[in-house]
């Protein structure tokens, strides 16, 4: 009997969905929303970390560690392991393209390593490694000379011998000989210690290792280490791939995973309190209903697994159209960035599909409709069969007179108050859900100024092309920079003049590395201080500079550095430079300081930035004008591709960024206008009441904007609240402590947030409104 009765209670649920269509679309619609989001963040991320994989392989080469100071007898043990794929030697000479080394009349660096390196470096097109006498070489000669496979090629040593190589091959990935106007030679070792002894070169031999797939790649360092003795200084990671197999121990990038890991949770929140407020207020509205079926013979039992499985069939439409929408969405964001962004995203899956995407919204949506399910079943079990006749209308019509004489003329205002408050839990999951879209749009809005702070290139000071002497010496005449400035191609032309400095600051003995700025150079400073002001005339003796933040840098404005015959006071610190940290501090000075510092007053790099990148026939005038400059001390350097690359990579960024901030924001606008409409609709027989006895429009219009008022104050007071710690820290670890920029109140951000609750209120308010109106009073008190 007792079979046959929950079987006959279970086929109420698609009847009981079939007639509340309308009522339970707005639950159906938070968890297509919740599977879609988690979905499409996952698939997404997936689809990333695929691209980024492809690129690094293709960019850095399919290695994971390099071992160095090792002797030969440890690495022919290393290359026997059983997890490790390829294993081969590496040496180079002339890595740095400061010695005069030549193929052709453009600068090459050398590099000698094992068969291995084709399968680790897949930029090499060719079917066999480089015998004696042969190398692969990057693809941009073909630019200069007439080179093919077999084609033999002049190598210019730097005394002045030379020897003929023969091309075995060529590499395609030209991005960093391009830049530094030069072409890479690669060949066997025997051919490259050849060439090393008739120099009397030395030079070092670093190992690569790849690991085998599914290989456990923290734990085969650590056995390498620990088995042969080797330290961690011996061996480094490719970062970004080790990074992508989530497996490096970088401490930077050990932060974004902690960074991506609270991203992922707050998502994952987001999902399930929108879930849950949904089912709660959905169950809240039909307690009249449960307690019929306790009437009727129904136990508790029965009615808790009667509200599971309830909401489990709205999983099975919901959860598949999450999902789908999820996939749909993914696929239109790669192909708009593969085909409209540029060259970065060429190896971006258009139409890939992510297991873990789906994985992971499915197992959202089920798990959490089922344990969201359990409180307001437990609820539902409770209804007494007195409510089958009463409905919601008991729970609260004794206490709302007592509030309304309270507030005098104002009654409508307190009944939406304590509508809103009358439910604890009920509170606590709106201002959660309210919170918890607070929090995502403020930790994700975080990563658009990362962006800006990660890729440099894209600074103002970011340089098209550039002239510079190899050692860093001041050779270049500052004439060069206004003979670029008259060009009607160059938009602007500015050189820096260096010089290293024995220097005592801060109670010890050390260098700093000193540099010139000119007037254009301090302008773009400006915006990167985040300590003093940019640097004045002298005043007591002392010469005013700036320094660069650096984690390894402690100098601050105020602190003065003690040259030999000279004083520096830091006026300023600015967050960001064009130049690479070093182990000195970077310090920054006027032309004028420099030139009273060290005599000089020509410029160790020149820097062009122009008013059309694609105007090949301007570059090539350019690189004429600076033909009888250049010579084997100063080379000339395109960054323009590079540059490129990362615009397409900053813009994509904030695409991706903004494109989940509007979702988050059109989520947190439905999620407020159906958590108003549930409410309103769990006390449809109350508003009847309260109509019949003599409420007009005007006070339940605000009433219920009393109530809606009040979830949206509580969101915004715990939302943003909490929202400012999480977006102090995630910007503390993101940027601070690597970039040096203090945090700030994020005010824009705040103020679209504001304005995102204020306006979802107002829609939340007026459909429900509307209905209610709409309908007469008997038609509202009798409503199931």
């Amino acid at each position: 009997m007792r079979s046959t009765e929950m079987k006959s209670y279970l086929s109420l649920i698609p009847i009981s969905a079939k007639v509340r269509r309308r009522q339970n679309r707005m639950t159906i619609l938070c968890i297509v929303l919740a599977v879609f989001l988690v979905t499409a963040v996952f698939s997404m991320a997936d689809m990333a970390i695929r691209m980024e994989t492809s690129n690094q392989l293709n960019k850095n080469g399919n290695w994971h560690i390099m071992v160095k100071d090792i002797s030969p007898e440890t690495a022919a043990e290393l290359a026997a392991q059983e997890d490790v794929a390829a294993f081969s030697a590496y040496s180079d000479i002339n890595a740095s393209l400061t010695e005069n080394y030549f193929a052709g009349d453009k600068r090459a660096a050398l590099v000698g390593a094992d068969d291995a390196i084709l399968q680790i470096f897949p930029g090499m097109q060719c079917s066999t490694a480089p015998a004696d006498g042969e190398v692969l070489v990057t693809a941009n000669i073909r630019d200069w000379l007439d080179v093919t496979v077999g084609t033999a090629i002049p190598l210019t040593l730097p005394d002045g011998q030379t020897i003929s190589l023969t091309v075995a091959g060529f590499n395609e990935d030209t991005s960093d000989a391009d830049q530094y106007d030069a072409v890479v030679l690669v060949m066997n070792r025997s051919t490259f210690s050849q060439i090393a002894a008739q120099v009397e070169e030395s030079f070092e031999t670093r190992y690569f290792i790849q690991f085998k797939p599914r290989t456990n790649l923290r734990q085969s360092i650590v056995n390498i280490e620990n088995k042969y003795g080797i330290s961690e200084e011996k061996i480094s990671e490719n970062t970004y791939l080790m990074a992508l197999n989530a497996s490096s121990n970088n401490d930077y990038i050990v932060g974004l995973y902690a960074v991506a890991a609270v991203l992922a949770g707050m998502v994952v929140l987001a999902g399930i309190f929108m879930i849950t407020g949904s089912i709660n207020s959905n169950v809240a509205q039909r307690t009249s209903y449960y307690g019929m079926l306790r009437c009727l013979g129904a136990g508790k039992n029965q009615v808790r697994m009667l509200v599971r499985l309830e909401a489990l069939f709205w999983c099975k439409t919901a959860v598949p159209a999450g999902c789908v929408l999820g996939v749909v969405s993914t696929w239109g964001l790669c192909a708009f960035l593969r085909g409209f962004v540029g060259d970065e995203f060429s190896s971006l899956p258009v139409f890939g599909i992510s297991p873990v995407g789906i994985v992971c919204g499915m197992v959202l949506g089920l798990v959490t409709v089922w344990f969201a399910a359990s409180s307001p079943a437990r609820r539902a079990a409770k209804a007494s069969p007195i409510t089958a006749a009463t409905g919601n209308a008991v729970e609260n019509a004794a206490a709302s007179p007592c509030h309304a004489r309270l507030f005098g003329s104002r009654a409508e205002l307190s009944l939406g108050v304590s509508h809103a408050t009358s439910s604890k839990k009920n509170l606590l999951l709106m201002t959660g859900s309210f919170a918890l879209s607070i929090l995502l749009f403020l930790s994700f809005s975080v990563l658009l100024r990362w962006v800006g702070f990660a890729l440099n290139p894209l600074q103002p000071y970011a340089p098209d092309l550039s002239v510079g002497e190899t050692s860093g010496q001041n050779v270049l005449d500052p004439v060069l920079v206004e003979q670029l400035e008259a060009l009607p191609e160059v938009k602007h032309a500015f050189g820096r003049m260096y010089c290293p400095f024995p220097a005592e600051y801060q109670g010890k003995q050390g260098s700093i590395d000193l540099i010139s700025y000119d007037t254009i150079q301090f302008g773009w400073a400006k915006k990167d201080l985040i300590g003093g002001t940019l640097p004045q005339e002298s005043e007591d003796g002392t010469y005013p500079v700036l320094t660069v933040f650096d984690k390894s840098n402690s100098l601050t404005v105020g602190d003065t550095i003690q040259l030999e015959d000279a004083k520096l006071t830091v006026v300023g610190v600015l967050d960001d430079s064009p130049f690479s940290s070093t182990d000195s501090p970077i310090v920054i000075c006027t032309e004028e300081t420099f030139h009273q510092l060290t005599g000089q007053n020509r410029y160790a790099v020149i820097d062009i930035q122009l008013k059309d990148t694609t105007a090949d026939a301007a570059i090539a005038q350019i690189h004429t004008l600076l033909s009888d400059t250049l010579n084997k001390q100063v080379v000339f350097s395109n960054r323009i591709e590079g540059n490129r690359m990362i615009q397409s990579t900053y813009w994509a960024f904030h695409l991706v960024v903004y494109a989940f901030l509007i979702v988050i924001a059109g989520i947190t606008i439905l999620n407020i206008i159906n958590s108003i409409s549930m409410s309103v609709s769990a006390r449809m027989k109350q508003y009847g009441i309260l109509r019949a006895i003599g409420m007009d429009d005007a006070q339940l219009k605000r009433m219920i904007s009393a109530e809606a008022g009040t979830y949206a104050v509580s969101g915004l007071v715990v939302g943003i609240a909490l929202g400012l710690v999480l977006n102090r820290m995630l910007y503390t670890r993101l940027i601070t402590h690597y970039f040096g920029a203090a945090w700030q109140v994020p005010r824009g951000c705040l103020a679209v947030i504001v304005v995102i609750v204020l306006v979802a209120v107002v829609l939340a308010v007026y459909n429900p409104v509307r209905r209610i109106l709409m309908q007469p009073i008997t038609a509202t008190i009798s409503e199931l």
